[in-house]
């Protein structure tokens, strides 16, 4: 027994010495290789497109743009080892995966790997991290196993790989639950804690690093773990995934890389290896441990029958210290698998001691508890620690968590290879229920004061805060500052003495209240404030500190001098306006009465006692009454009619309308009825009614007379187109027949008297045409439609043709394509008379010329016709629109009197309007304005 000390150190001493060795040379190795490699990378330089979904701690993006995560730091070391330029591309899951299927990106971050996915595509031989899917809940929850999410609502990811799991499993077991879908891991937690989910499914790694920020903690439901890998499309380069595996494999093999590393910075489950302290010495003493192993050899060979028997008696007393421990005892191999265990470890998971040696201890080690127990018994193996003790949970056979406090030792060989671990097991459930039951209970007490309905604050004897609720924090604007630890004196500055003094007294036990107090803040606002100061005791009956409660009713009391004004302001307008208000209670009994109705009705004393349907008229009485408790019933206010009978006999008529009053509880408590007399006004619509019908028979003798007048001119029309002109035939043909049959008979002066006939008949023929135009106007109905401008033109230019052309006048037409609302064959009649009005007066200029063109606004239509001839004085512009009214001498310029006025009077019929521009021997401009 003491060469094995001896022993071990010199075994140390050798592995320490190859070890070094073989680094060196590595070193050597990688020095000499490193050009090589160096020139292969800078060949290559490639860009690699690499995919980053939302998976934290795996791989994600955080706030401010840049991708992190164990993934991410691996794969950066490895493309600043290899040369490459990575290219991150973000977004959610579902849309980052469909972009590996189609080859759109390289590689993709945090994978799990699946024999499905396997055979789609290219993954690395290399895990990154094992996970698993867990469930959480939030603290005190019963959910505890897969049955007990009967009915639950589960937060899920659509699409995820756990959430698919958890899904199929509980469909195996028949078990029905409620999904609530979230976008992510992120959202799947906050609404566990929001308690908009009982529960909800995230991977283990996700859960390790966010459960206690979001206050939630694992049911014991575990499943499917799944290895995480990088993952590439199908035809992508394999020299990446090989490379990939490379270096996973060389930093897996070793504490001290970059992985462990990041393992440590995004889980802080890395402990930093170290070389073992007795190594160092084991090299110190080697060589006095060599001289004296001669002299225990021989002492051993005399002891060794003495430490036989010795031995049997040790071994009898371990196995029953090992039965009857109060603690479990186990011997572990250093694969996991038990080799021995003691009744008291069995009893504490559930297990008989025959089931116990089926499984590992990874198997009933609780998930989230089995990466770091993982971890520190890979550092016992590699003897960077001798023993470790931790807290974590086993999983009972029932599926219940059992808490156990973790102590291993590793028992080694002679030639320092791992026997097996002796672990002793402590049942600490018992403790952290406790523990877990503290917490929630100041938990509770927390949220006691923090949603305590009153401004709640706990203060110690230096009155700093301990603990306030939100309504301190609202009542006093707190709530962007952090105040707990902070002097109250620090807080509020304007604090007087008297204020003090108060937290002086209940310093001293004594209990102080006032029921209203004036506040002023120190930015000169007032709160007024129901407050009371008490001691509160610590657990060895000292006074500790204080506790205010207040509450502040700053809204409540400006709300009532808020309504003092209104009942003022409510006063002052019934007192002073002309209409009547009354105001009753819910049984009709007058509360409120304005002047107005004292002048119509009398005073107080003088009314036929407080009820307000007293003085209505005996046949409106009841009517009014139901409207009254229709009011009250619905809470709508009504308006209505009826007659009022005064105290002289009279009576009068009166309209009202009505209106509720609604109490705190939103019931209706009073009813206003403001009423005017509208007896002169009845009087009044009487007369004009009177009058309107007088009126009406007026109107209907005027259109009596009208329409008889409107059947003399047709009557006159008729007789002037057919009377009239058939005189003027004959005149017209006779002096046509003296022309040609006694030309040469005549002398000059009668052949002039005949040409002069002619030209009379002519002129009247001509008048008596635009006579029978000019009175079709107001007869014919319109037929309005919209009409294509350049068209119209067109027509009436294509009918002037032979004037046109006979006086050589230049026309240049610029319309647009643009349209207008009328009549067709008004707007030619009027197109017309002002395109023969231009030939007219401008077929002296040289050359004439007629200018057509439009503009248009949102609502008309503008046209213009220009002409460069005569012109006229604008002081006769309206003479021009008059019919038979003319600026020149028929004798130069032919002509009725009647063209314009035609014109106008198209122009108005169709809603339009008409005006000239001109001045002596500038030509003319006529515009015409015409809806659109």
């Amino acid at each position: 027994m003491i060469d094995r000390p001896k022993a071990m150190a010199a075994r140390g001493a050798r592995v320490l010495y190859r070890r070094l060795l073989h680094r060196a040379t590595t070193l050597l190795v990688v020095a000499l290789l490193l050009p090589v490699f160096s020139a292969a990378v800078q060949a290559e330089q490639r860009t690699l497109r690499v995919g980053v979904g939302s998976n934290p701690p795996i791989a994600f993006r955080d706030s401010s743009g840049a991708m992190q995560g164990i993934a991410v730091d691996v794969l950066n070391y490895v493309a600043q080892q290899e040369g490459w330029r990575l290219e991150y591309v973000h977004d959610e899951w579902p849309a980052i995966f469909a972009m590996l299927e189609r080859g759109e990106i390289d590689l993709l971050t945090g994978v799990a790997y699946t024999p499905e996915r396997a055979d789609r595509f290219q993954f690395t031989r290399q895990t990154l991290l094992s996970n698993w899917g867990v469930a959480y809940a939030k603290p005190g929850s019963t959910i505890q196993s897969l049955l007990a999410l009967q009915d639950k609502r589960v937060a899920l990811v659509p699409g995820a790989t756990y959430s698919d799991a958890l899904s199929e499993r509980v469909d195996k077991f028949g078990v029905r639950i409620v999904p609530v879908p979230a976008d992510d891991y992120d959202q799947v937690l906050a609404k566990v804690a929001a308690g908009d989910a009982d529960a909800g499914v995230v991977s283990r790694s996700f859960g390790t690093l966010h459960a206690a920020a979001y206050e939630v903690e694992s049911t014991g439901i575990v499943f499917n773990p799944i290895p995480v890998r990088y993952a590439a499309p199908p035809d992508a380069d394999p020299a990446i995934v090989k490379t990939l595996d490379r270096h996973l494999e060389a930093l897996l093999g070793r504490r001290d890389t970059v992985y462990y590393q990041s393992l440590d910075r995004w889980l802080g489950t890395a402990q930093a290896a170290t070389l073992p302290g007795w190594a160092a010495w084991a090299l110190i003493g080697t060589a006095g441990t060599l001289g004296l192993a001669v002299f225990f050899v021989f002492l051993l060979r005399r002891q060794i029958r003495l430490r036989t028997w010795a031995l049997r008696e040790s071994e009898e007393s371990f196995r029953a210290t090992f039965e009857q421990a109060a603690v479990g005892i186990a011997q572990v191999a250093p694969d996991g698998s038990w080799l021995e265990v003691n009744q008291r470890l069995c009893d504490i998971v559930g297990y008989s001691r025959e089931e116990m040696l089926q499984p590992s201890f990874q198997d009933i080690t609780h998930p989230d508890d089995l990466a770091t127990d993982l971890q520190l018994v890979g550092e016992v193996l590699a003897a960077s620690r001798k023993t470790y003790t931790v807290e974590k949970r086993y999983l009972h056979k029932s599926g219940a968590i059992v808490w156990i406090r973790l102590t291993v030792a590793l028992l080694r060989a002679q030639d320092g290879a791992p026997k097996y671990f002796v672990s002793v097991i402590e049942n600490i459930t018992d403790r952290k229920l406790a523990e877990a039951a503290l917490r929630e209970s100041e938990e509770r007490q927390r949220m006691f004061i923090d949603h305590a309905p009153a401004a709640l604050a706990m203060f110690d004897r230096q009155m700093r805060y301990l603990s306030v609720s939100r309504r301190w924090l609202t009542d006093y604007g707190l709530e962007d500052c952090e105040i707990v630890g902070r002097s109250h004196y620090e807080i509020f500055p304007e604090i007087t003495e008297t204020w003090k003094d108060v937290h002086r007294r209940a310093m001293a036990g004594e209990v102080v209240r006032a029921d209203e107090e004036r506040f002023e803040r120190y930015d000169g606002t007032v709160q007024w404030l129901r407050w009371k100061v008490r001691p509160w005791h610590a657990s060895d009956g000292t006074i500790g500190g204080i506790v205010i409660f207040s509450e502040d009713f700053t809204a409540r009391k400006l709300a009532e001098a808020s309504l003092r004004e209104q009942e003022q302001f409510f006063r002052l307008i019934a007192e002073n306006m002309g209409d009547m208000i009354i105001v009753l209670d819910l049984e009709g009994r007058r509360i409120y009465s304005s002047p107005g109705y004292h002048v119509l009705f009398g005073e107080p004393a003088d009314l036929q006692g407080p009820d307000a349907f007293a003085n209505i008229h005996p046949d409106d009485r009841e009517r009014v009454r139901r409207g009254f408790r229709d009011s009250v019933e619905t809470g709508v206010g009504r308006r209505g009619s009826f007659r009022v009978v005064l105290a002289d006999g009279s009576c009068r008529d009166i309209e009202t309308q009505g209106g509720v009053i609604r109490g705190a509880d939103g019931r209706v408590e009073r009813v206003v009825v403001v009423s005017r007399d509208v007896t002169e006004h009845k009087h009044m619509v009487d007369e004009i009614r009177q009058l309107n019908i007088e009126l009406e028979e007026r109107v209907r003798l005027r259109t009596a007379e009208l329409a008889s007048a409107n059947k003399a001119l047709r009557t006159f029309t008729y007789t002037v187109s057919h009377d009239l002109k058939a005189p003027l035939r004959g005149i017209d043909g006779y002096s046509q027949l003296l022309l040609e049959s006694y030309h040469d008979l005549l002398d000059e002066e009668g052949r002039l008297f005949l040409h002069n006939v002619r030209t009379g008949v002519t002129q009247m023929s001509r008048l008596i045409e635009d006579l029978l135009a000019y009175s079709r106007i107001e007869r014919r109905s319109l037929q309005s439609q919209t009409l294509d401008l350049s068209h119209q033109v067109a027509l009436v230019l294509e009918a002037c043709r032979a004037d046109i052309e006979a006086s050589g006048t230049v026309v240049d037409v610029a319309l647009q394509g643009l349209t207008a609302h009328g009549d067709p064959e008004g707007l030619s009649m009027i197109l017309r008379n002002l395109a023969d009005n231009a030939l007219k007066f401008a077929r002296d200029s040289r050359p004439p010329t007629l200018t057509i063109s439009a503009t248009q606004t949102e609502h008309s239509v503008l046209l213009a016709l220009k002409d460069n001839g005569i012109g006229f004085d604008m002081q006769f512009h309206d003479r021009i629109f008059e019919i038979f009214q003319r600026l020149q001498r028929a004798e130069d310029y032919p002509g009725t009197g009647v063209g314009l006025a035609i014109v106008h009077k198209a122009v108005e019929r169709m809603g339009g309007r008409v005006w000239g521009e001109s001045a002596p021997g500038q030509g003319a401009t006529f515009y015409l304005e015409l809806p659109r």
